[in-house]
């Protein structure tokens, strides 16, 4: 499920899955960017196979929020997405000129006019270790996201995603 619905209790949700994955219709039962306690009342309902949340050297929230430690104390794999940090750590985003109006990193505050330069001095750091290394900044990033444990299976790419807004598209 790619984002619970605020108005359906996740239970529920979750027992509808089920039923698909009892009648052979779903093999296994994952979420997307939800909490630990979430996570739990779901797991409790169903077992979990997945959990989808943004992780990277850039986006640590899951180390500190109680999502990893919650996935790994249920036996949950965790599915980072926007691993290279929305194309930051691959170490080609030298500036925020490139980005279209409608790109969605415009908003990100990593992106940020103030919060760019630092974490360019970041992305820096990293492609050197990966120079050292014989690799590029994305391997090096990708192979530091692997190495958070075998339960960290990454989503390895992006796409500058546009801002849409819903009555645009009707």
């Amino acid at each position: 499920m790619h984002r619970a619905d605020g108005k359906v209790p996740i239970e529920k949700s979750i027992a509808a899955l089920a039923e698909f994955v009892k009648e052979g219709k779903v093999g296994h039962i994952g979420l997307t960017e939800v909490s630990a306690a979430t996570i739990r009342r779901a797991h409790a309902v169903h077992p979990l196979a997945a959990v989808q949340a943004e992780y990277s050297a850039f986006s640590l929230d899951i180390e500190t929020n109680g999502v990893l430690d919650t996935c790994r104390e249920l036996g949950i794999a965790v599915i980072p997405y926007s691993p290279v940090s929305r194309g930051f750590l691959t170490g080609e985003i030298k500036s925020r000129d490139g980005f279209a109006q409608n790109d969605l990193r415009r908003i990100l505050p990593r992106f940020n006019e103030e919060n760019f330069p630092k974490n360019l001095e970041v992305v820096e750091k990293l492609a050197a270790g990966a120079r050292k290394r014989g690799v590029t900044t994305t391997q090096f990033a990708l192979a530091w996201l692997l190495a958070q444990g075998d339960d960290i299976i990454p989503i390895p790419g992006y796409v500058g995603i546009p801002l849409v807004r819903v009555e645009d598209q009707y």
